[in-house]
């Protein structure tokens, strides 16, 4: 537990040295530039680190791939990927080898994400350890490839204008996901995402969803009795339908409080955009507004993993908001009132991802060494 604390903090101070200051100077505002990127490529290797030297019991899935290993037991037909990367560990008889590889995989795909769609380096990093979503892959190791593959596919759909080559393109890196784990077919639903732009109005009438279905079961009955009859899923889950296609986790207001931060956050930033006039990315933002609308079946396991698949759209929104709020500042006032409400987006990040480290979420904590 230590271990993540102090890399929280670190991230945090990272952030903070990288604010711009709180002046104006010959009508410009002075940042200050200590980006250090030895600094930067020392946090990648030590992520790098904390995922290919983890314990077998970081991670609830993780202690499964090794028994599959061991009992060469992997026998998914759909997943050719992952079974691929099985095939070479158990050609040197080294099962740390998926874990390299896999490591390899999610960490340099982000990489590449991070250089080509982010707005800055800084943000990118701290929202990428900060809102888990780096702890998620120590967990789910095989979603969390197929989750890094079809963001390669979403981001370039808000660049293009969906010629043939380009959806195409989308496509082939759908499958390639499925590969990893099949579920990542439903990254062709996102296409209709994209057709939309959010708005004050479409934001409340989402809260208002989320609240009422967050509290009660009847959207959440009614959605876990339609994905009972996708025989797929039925078949593979059989074993505990239940489970996964009904209810079985109770939340209340705690597990409310950071949503409803979340859509207060959205909220600020379209009152911004519009103020200053800023353009933004809206497939960003569709992608986690539909982030925070799974949240109305939040409790079926089904749901919870679709959710997942949008889990990095808290990372590139966060990072287009704080960089976008900060720049479009021209006067000292403005700079006082973003430079706080950024902090105030940081804190909660931090506050809430400490919270998630206390309450084991996940299973990922507390971290141990391999074999040690």
């Amino acid at each position: 537990m230590f271990i993540y604390i102090i890399l929280g903090i670190v991230l945090l101070l990272f952030w903070l040295f990288n604010l711009p200051f709180l002046t104006v100077k010959r009508g410009e505002i002075v940042y200050i530039k200590c980006i250090n990127w030895l600094f930067i490529f020392c946090i990648f290797i030590f992520l790098f680190f904390l995922s290919y030297m983890r314990g077998i019991n970081v991670g609830t899935d993780y202690y499964l791939y090794f028994n599959f290993f061991n009992k060469l037991m992997y026998k998914e037909y759909f997943d050719l990927g992952i079974r691929s990367i099985y095939d070479i560990a158990n050609y040197f008889n080294d099962f740390r080898i998926i874990t390299l590889i896999a490591t390899l995989v999610f960490l340099l795909i982000f990489y590449y994400l991070q250089n080509k769609y982010s707005y800055s380096v800084v943000n990118f990093i701290y929202m990428f350890v900060i809102s888990f979503l780096f702890f998620f892959f120590l967990n789910g190791l095989r979603q969390a490839i197929a989750i890094a593959i079809l963001w390669i596919g979403l981001l370039s759909l808000s660049e293009n204008k969906n010629t043939k080559r380009e959806l195409f393109f989308f496509f082939l890196i759908v499958v390639i996901a499925a590969q990893f784990h099949i579920s990542a077919v439903m990254g062709f639903f996102f296409l209709v995402v994209k057709k939309f732009k959010i708005n004050g109005r479409t934001l409340s009438i989402g809260l208002l969803v989320v609240t009422f279905s967050f509290f009660t079961d009847i959207l959440k009955d009614f959605i876990g009795s339609l994905l009972m009859n996708i025989e797929f899923y039925t078949e593979k889950y059989s074993y505990d339908t239940d489970f996964f296609f009904r209810v079985n986790k109770e939340k209340g207001i705690i597990q409310f409080i950071p949503i409803l931060m979340q859509f207060g956050f959205f909220f600020v930033w379209l009152k911004w955009k519009k103020l200053k006039g800023i353009k933004g990315n809206y497939i960003i933002e569709n992608y986690y507004y539909l982030y925070l609308l799974f949240y109305a079946a939040s409790g079926i396991e089904a749901i919870d993993r679709f959710q997942l698949y949008l889990y990095p759209s808290i990372v590139f929104f966060y990072d287009m908001v704080l960089f976008l709020i900060i720049k479009s500042c021209n006067t000292k006032k403005e700079l006082l009132v973003a430079w706080g409400s950024s902090t105030i987006i940081i804190f909660f990040w931090l506050a809430y991802y400490l919270l998630r480290i206390f309450q084991n979420t996940n299973g990922i904590v507390p971290y141990s060494f391999w074999f040690m």
